[in-house]
């Protein structure tokens, strides 16, 4: 619920100031454009790179503190993006027991949720005064939009457009249709055939927020279709799979090199990707995932 937030109705800088462990004048201060730090990284999967918008370290941690507060406030159950104890696996496993499933993306989806969103929201939704709403959005946008680098970014892209995530529910549930949100994934599924006049339907919601769906990332699945949800592969017996995607994550931190040659940073990196996949697939990799792990523990003995 909304009042357990300590945001909720927040009324005095000074208070909220004392919250995030600051001095009024300090964050004013972090309410500044040149604390992000903008850089491309390349994708683990090789194809292409991605834009990062990095928070300096104090606005970063002045962001964890305001994200905990965003936690508290209530979700519904088909969010499983920001949400603790929810993950992209969580949001597949939703689907797994249906025949067809209609998978979209919103297209730049932090770009394009601008700061007037993420303010309308904090006034309107948290009950907050002009002039501290505009405080907690400039603590949390970037350049009049969400930053790829926050971790607040997360929850306050659902929050910004959950009147819009809300009416598409309530159709899907007027057709007997599933839905989650993942981010910018929104999946949905159901014993029965998907219309087409729900995408429709969907994609003209969206668009009256300003939000484009990828043309390319749609994915419409039939009951014999080995089906990717949110990274989650699932086959036609409704059985986990690690898709193609996440194996050419493992090799591009690879390299081709053999595992003794990568660095500890690289090892960590490489440990995560397994974790991810052993997620979807109990053993898959086990091996390897143990001879990573022993080699960590070297490592890190050594550095001791």
């Amino acid at each position: 619920m909304l009042k357990n937030s300590f945001l909720h109705k927040i009324g005095n800088k000074s208070k909220l100031a004392k919250y995030l462990g600051v001095t009024r004048k300090e964050l004013l201060n972090l309410c500044n454009d040149d604390l992000y730090k903008v850089y491309d990284e390349p994708k683990h999967n090789g194809t292409g790179s991605r834009t990062i918008e990095a928070p300096a370290k104090q606005l970063k941690s002045i962001q964890r503190k305001l994200n905990k507060e965003l936690q508290k406030i209530e979700t519904p159950s088909y969010l499983f993006s920001g949400i603790k104890g929810k993950s992209f696996i969580d949001n597949a496993l939703l689907h797994v027991q249906n025949k067809y499933i209609l998978c979209v993306d919103i297209h730049s989806f932090y770009p394009s949720t601008d700061s007037k969103k993420v303010l309308q929201f904090y006034k309107h939704s948290l009950e907050i005064p002009n002039d501290i709403a505009k405080i907690l959005t400039e603590l949390t946008t970037f350049d009049g939009h969400l930053p790829t680098g926050a971790p607040t970014s997360v929850i306050l892209a659902y929050f910004a457009y959950a009147k819009t995530f809300e009416d598409i529910y309530e159709k899907a549930q007027e057709l007997n249709i599933d839905m989650s949100v993942y981010v910018d994934d929104v999946t949905f599924s159901s014993q029965n055939p998907i219309p087409k006049s729900f995408y429709n339907f969907v994609e003209k919601r969206m668009k009256l927020q300003g939000l484009l769906l990828k043309k390319k990332k749609t994915k419409w699945y039939k009951p014999d279709d080995f089906k990717i949800i949110t990274g989650h592969g699932i086959s036609a017996e409704s059985e986990g799979k690690v898709p193609i995607k996440n194996i050419l994550k493992i090799k591009a931190i690879m390299q081709g090199k053999n595992i003794k040659e990568l660095s500890y940073k690289e090892l960590i990196s490489l440990k995560g990707a397994l974790i991810v996949t052993q997620r979807i697939e109990l053993r898959f990799y086990n091996t390897l995932f143990k001879r990573i792990c022993v080699l960590i523990k070297n490592k890190t003995s050594q550095n001791i």
